[in-house]
């Protein structure tokens, strides 16, 4: 609880012209404020992951699923929006929070289906597809990128798309 507090208290005091905005015109702001709100989602992630245990889900796995899936889908848009700036190429430290928000993004897809939620998995797949796709476009640049292409498109996805896998766990 205290850090949730401590974090909200560090984000309200981020300058006005740090805080995210998908159409800030400059692109020193834009840049920066990306790089914060990435921390801040990645920070998000790290603590609350922590929380997300295989089985049944309580009350708290639960929340800490959902804070994770949010930041997670809060991070792919940030990491599209960034990618369609034509002034910027995406930046290496962007390529772990992109491979944990897709990790985290099946894994709420799988937790969702053994629980028989109403969730539409589509969309979350569609999220995970669109994160490798901005991978796969910095392959030759850097090798993390590689890596985390090669690991979600040859093992993690084909399994979270089977019709077969989400049938056998629900």
């Amino acid at each position: 609880m205290a850090v949730g507090l401590a974090t909200n208290e560090w984000t309200d005091s981020i300058p006005e012209h740090l805080r995210w905005d998908p159409h800030n015109p400059n692109t020193i702001f834009f840049q920066q404020s990306a790089v914060l709100q990435t921390g801040l989602l990645f920070f998000q992630m790290r603590v609350h992951a922590r929380w997300i245990r295989p089985g049944p889900v309580s009350p708290l796995s639960f929340s800490s699923l959902a804070i994770c899936a949010n930041a997670a889908r809060s991070f792919i848009h940030i990491l599209l929006v960034y990618h369609q700036r034509p002034d910027l190429v995406m930046m290496q430290h962007m390529i772990p929070v992109a491979f944990q928000s897709a990790v985290l993004l099946l894994i709420n897809i799988w937790k969702q289906t053994w629980m028989n939620s109403a969730l539409d998995p589509e969309k979350d797949l569609a999220q995970v597809h669109a994160c490798m796709n901005v991978m796969s476009l910095y392959e030759a640049r850097f090798e993390n990128a590689q890596a985390v292409f090669a690991m979600c498109s040859k093992r993690l996805y084909p399994l979270a798309k089977s019709r077969r896998f989400l049938d056998e766990i629900s």
